[in-house]
């Protein structure tokens, strides 16, 4: 091949290597409440529970709201983790801390997806949520999934699968540099006493102990 021909070449190998990193739209995800349809690529989304917001922004897009973190977060409810990657941007919109998604606030934001992948939404919850902006709610049990399953639902959301993939990979690699623990499997450390009442199942315990530990920032 000559010179002139390699250089012709060169912009449509890149767009193929750029079409099969990329996933086609429509999307269909499942969740607990059925699936949810995504048509086009979104560009304002609302994150809703926990971690989801982390994915996101780790996957190249800003979100345009995002929940108070009480657990964890500061006096602006956001996370320091989220805040490091906040720095010398535009910070998205913090919803308001109540036990009811802010439904009125959340569609203000005209988001175009709502992902609570790792959350606690009821039907009613989420019937409200999608008639605002289609909703992927969780699979299986609430605050159930890991974070390797928020990357993945998210990556497939955003039409980035290989993204998604890569993100994951690096994340296990750097915990196994770190020679943690599975964090996964490790025991969820005991709460006071003071706090049994609101005090979630230990399943809960343990996939927040992991959201919050995620290595998801580290693009």
């Amino acid at each position: 091949m000559s010179a002139r021909s390699l250089l012709l070449a060169i912009p449509l190998l890149l767009a193929m290597a750029a079409g099969a990193n990329a996933q086609q739209f429509p999307v269909t995800l499942d969740h607990v409440y059925g699936s949810t349809i995504i048509e086009s690529a979104p560009k304002r989304i609302v994150t809703r529970g926990w971690g989801n917001e982390d994915a996101v922004i780790a996957l190249g897009v800003m979100p345009v709201g995002i929940p108070f973190q009480s657990y964890g977060g500061g006096e602006d409810g956001i996370q320091p983790r989220i805040e490091q990657s906040l720095a010398g941007g535009d910070k998205p919109t913090v919803l308001a801390n109540t036990g009811e998604p802010p439904f009125e606030q959340i569609a203000a934001l005209q988001p175009d997806l709502i992902i609570a992948a790792f959350s606690g939404i009821t039907q009613d919850q989420y019937t409200l949520l999608s008639g605002i902006a289609p909703t992927i709610a969780y699979s299986g049990e609430a605050y159930s999934a890991t974070w390797q399953d928020v990357t993945t639902i998210v990556g497939a959301a955003l039409g980035k699968p290989a993204k998604a993939a890569a993100l994951i990979a690096r994340n296990r690699a750097i915990l196994g540099r770190q020679k943690s623990p599975d964090i996964l499997k490790s025991p969820a450390p005991p709460l006071p006493a003071s706090t049994i009442s609101m005090a979630p199942s230990p399943s809960m315990r343990r996939s927040m102990r992991a959201c919050a530990s995620s290595p998801g920032l580290a693009r």
